[in-house]
């Protein structure tokens, strides 16, 4: 695993300027409201960025808002030809609420997930995280599962 994590960051390290011939996917997903954006460095790797409106409430004489962006690095388990792409990721991410006080929420985790492919260009991922969640203003660590539905068409 550790050999998988450092192989990620140093590919996302020496990819992130260099894109030429691989595949750009736009999309959005689910259970924010968000898009995202997908770029393969190779048949077998992605780099992944994403923005989202969570749902936030409103009531009362105060309302609040949340707005979520993430990064990802996405490695395929499986290539070639199947509609089924299953695939390991590890990914960061932060969220801002804002109520009476603005509150920064980041988030660091290990993603699994299965991609379908319908045709070359239209695919849907389905993903599960696990990972620790923390705030500046609170000493607590948390560990929470994550879940996200994803549309995405190949640019």
């Amino acid at each position: 695993m550790m050999n998988f994590l450092r192989n990620a960051a140093l590919t996302a390290l020496l990819a992130a300027g260099t894109s030429a011939g691989a595949a750009s996917y736009i999309g959005l997903y689910s259970p924010l409201i968000g898009v995202q954006y997908q770029q393969d460095l190779d048949p077998q790797s992605a780099l992944r960025f994403g923005a989202g409106l969570p749902l936030g409430s409103v009531g009362g004489e105060s309302s609040s808002f949340l707005l979520s962006g993430d990064a990802a690095y996405l490695y395929r388990l499986t290539a070639g030809t199947s509609s089924y792409v299953p695939y390991l990721g590890a990914g960061l991410g932060l969220t801002a609420f804002t109520g009476t006080n603005t509150t920064l929420i980041f988030n660091a985790g290990v993603l699994l997930g299965l991609e379908y492919h319908f045709t070359d260009r239209l695919n849907t991922a389905y993903e599960f995280g696990f990972g620790p969640a923390w705030s500046p203003e609170s000493p607590t660590v948390l560990f929470a599962p994550s879940f996200r539905v994803g549309l995405n068409y190949r640019l």
